[in-house]
């Protein structure tokens, strides 16, 4: 983990800039893919419900007309017009048992229910839920009671020409459906697929955007920043260098503060040439006159000693190496060496 930050630490600001901005819009985008295509599906769910809902009303209606026409043996030719659309592969009226005592088992497709609609037939509360189905795949599977009423689509269930053996409330059988959901699944695949890419583009966009804005208003300014001190560090450098200052940013002041120290570093070399110039024709002229000149510092310590008086104090003390030491204590005498300290100090 260390390792990783000082790795990160030595990329370059515009890199580590547009990696956290890299980082925070994958994030952003894929929460809001994954609310979309949550809300999608949501939608979609509600669209099936609704879908299933009408066509249990549909196929009720139907058969309470077929019943009162004397057409219910035909219903076979409803469940095949049914089957031709593309949301419906499976649909039947399961009989419920006071239906059977009434009027008996019914055909083939009305016979055998399943554990789901078993629990429907027994407790008569609708159940909708999502399921695979070996040959059509995801699908919502929908059971609806159908229940005795006196005023059902408009029509009593308990006079004589309906049913007259049950009461008010008691399940009549049972409307199953399977509704197929491959299609939302596509929508939804197909909806995620083009938010995928327009995020890309505008992740890409962005990301362009930034790279030429960072490295222009930030990263061009520090880098030449840290070039000129470097140089000026390692003993050269362009002290005439300046930056452009653009505004009263953090950048701005930053390269104003840089314009002004260089102004102050190329006025200091200026005024060390030009001492060092000076001094440099003083120990000229010094070196050229005959009689020997010392220069010491307030602490007495020879930093200058003139041709001449290199020559004389070799002569006094051979092999020393008089400048950074006292002169003074070259002197064997007390009293002179005591004047000469006292001279020198003066």
């Amino acid at each position: 983990m260390a390792h990783g930050l000082r790795r990160i630490n030595n990329l370059k600001i515009g890199v580590r800039l547009l990696l956290a901005i890299g980082c925070l819009l994958v994030l952003a985008w894929g929460v809001m893919i994954a609310w979309m295509a949550s809300e999608q599906r949501t939608a979609a769910m509600v669209r099936a419900e609704e879908l299933a809902q009408s066509v249990h009303q549909m196929t009720m209606a139907n058969l309470l007309f077929m019943k009162v026409t004397k057409t219910i043996k035909k219903r076979s030719l409803y469940y095949e017009q049914i089957y031709q659309s593309d949301a419906i592969k499976y649909l039947r009226v399961l009989r419920g048992p006071k239906v059977v005592d009434e009027m008996g088992d019914g055909d083939e497709i009305a016979m055998h229910p399943d554990e789901l609609e078993k629990r429907v037939l027994r407790e008569g509360n609708p159940v909708l839920e999502e399921a695979e189905d070996p040959k059509m795949g995801h699908v919502l599977r929908a059971v609806f009671p159908a229940k005795a009423s006196t005023n059902y689509l408009g029509k009593n269930c308990l006079d004589s020409s309906c049913h007259t053996e049950v009461k008010d409330g008691d399940t009549l059988g049972a409307v199953s459906m399977k509704i197929s959901l491959a299609g939302m699944d596509r929508d939804i695949e197909a909806a995620r697929s083009k938010l995928i890419l327009g995020a890309v583009m505008v992740t890409l966009s962005l990301l362009g955007f930034t790279f030429l804005f960072v490295g222009r208003v930030v990263s061009r300014p520090l880098a030449t920043m840290a070039d000129s001190l470097q140089g000026i560090a390692q003993g050269g450098g362009d002290l005439g260098q300046r930056l452009p200052v653009q505004g009263r940013d953090e950048i701005g002041r930053a390269s104003a503060a840089f314009n002004s120290l260089m102004e102050k570093l190329a006025a200091d070399v200026a005024r060390e040439k030009k001492a060092n110039t000076e001094m440099t024709r003083i120990k000229f002229a010094l070196d050229s006159v005959s009689v020997p000149v010392t220069v010491a510092d307030d602490r007495n310590m020879l930093i200058y000693m003139n041709k001449s008086a290199v020559a004389l104090w070799k002569t006094l003390a051979p092999g020393a190496s008089l400048l950074g030491s006292e002169l003074a204590g070259y002197v064997d005498a007390p009293e002179l060496r005591q004047a000469l300290s006292t001279a020198l100090t003066a």
